[in-house]
C-alpha cells in the first residue's frame, strides 16, 4: 500500500500478487503465517507446503519477493527456499519470521512427527541474505535443535539487535492458555540465563 492507503500500482499486479501463481513447480502452498518488509521495499513470507521440497514432502517454506512484487533471484536462485528441519518432521510449519537489516532470515516453525496428533517440537532456522541457511547457526546446518514445547507452537519472535539473542512468543495453536517466553542464544542454543531454564511460563 501507498502512504495515502492506496494499492501500489509498481507492486505486483496493480498492487497485488497472488502467490498461489507463482509458486515452484509442483509445489502446493497451504498456509502463509507471517511476513515482514524490509526498508527497501522488498518482503520476506514464510508457511507451509506440500509436495516441498519433494513431492510426499511437507515442508516450511521461505519466499523473498522484489520491491516490484515479483521472487527476488538474489535469495536462492529463483525467491523461494523449502526445507524441513529433521526427516522425523511428517508436517513442518513456518510459523513466524524476523528479518535483520542486513536481509538476514530466521524462520521459528514446528515440526509434527504424527499427523494426528497436535504434539509438535519447535525449531528455529537461519538462512543468508543470500537464501543459503547459515552453517554459523544452530547445528552447524543452519537449523537449532528440536524443543519440544507441546502444545506450545511459535508465534512471533524478536531478536535482540546488541546481543543476537532470541525470543519466542509461544502458545497452543487454538487458544491463548499456557503461553510463553522461549530464549535462545544468538546461535541457536536454550538460553538456560533466561528465566526458568530458557522458557518463561
Amino acid at each position: 500500500l501507498l502512504s495515502t492507503g492506496a494499492l501500489d500500482p509498481d507492486f505486483g499486479d496493480d498492487g497485488r500478487m497472488l502467490l498461489l501463481n507463482s509458486f515452484p513447480s509442483g509445489w502446493n502452498l497451504t498456509h502463509v503465517n507471517d511476513a515482514k518488509l524490509l526498508p527497501d521495499g522488498r518482503s520476506v513470507f514464510v508457511g507451509n507446503c506440500l509436495d516441498c521440497p519433494e513431492a510426499g514432502d511437507s515442508g516450511a517454506f521461505v519466499l523473498r519477493l522484489t520491491a516490484d512484487g515479483v521472487p527476488d533471484a538474489a535469495f536462492s536462485g529463483d525467491g523461494w527456499e523449502a526445507f524441513s528441519p529433521d526427516p522425523s518432521c511428517l508436517v513442518t510449519r513456518g510459523e513466524a519470521v524476523f528479518v535483520s537489516k542486513a536481509a538476514v532470515v530466521t524462520v521459528a516453525g514446528s515440526c509434527q512427527s504424527v499427523i494426528t496428533t497436535l504434539t509438535a517440537v519447535t525449531f528455529v532456522a537461519r538462512l543468508t541474505a543470500a537464501g543459503l541457511f547459515d552453517s554459523g547457526f544452530g547445528g552447524g546446518d543452519g537449523i537449532s535443535a528440536l524443543l519440544d514445547l507441546t502444545p506450545r507452537r511459535p508465534h512471533d519472535i524478536a531478536i535482540s539487535p546488541a546481543t543476537g539473542k532470541i525470543v519466542l512468543a509461544m502458545a497452543p495453536p487454538e487458544s491463548i492458555d499456557s503461553g510463553g517466553l522461549l530464549g535462545l542464544t544468538a546461535d541457536g542454543a536454550l538460553d538456560g540465563g533466561f528465566a526458568t531454564a530458557g522458557f518463561l511460563d
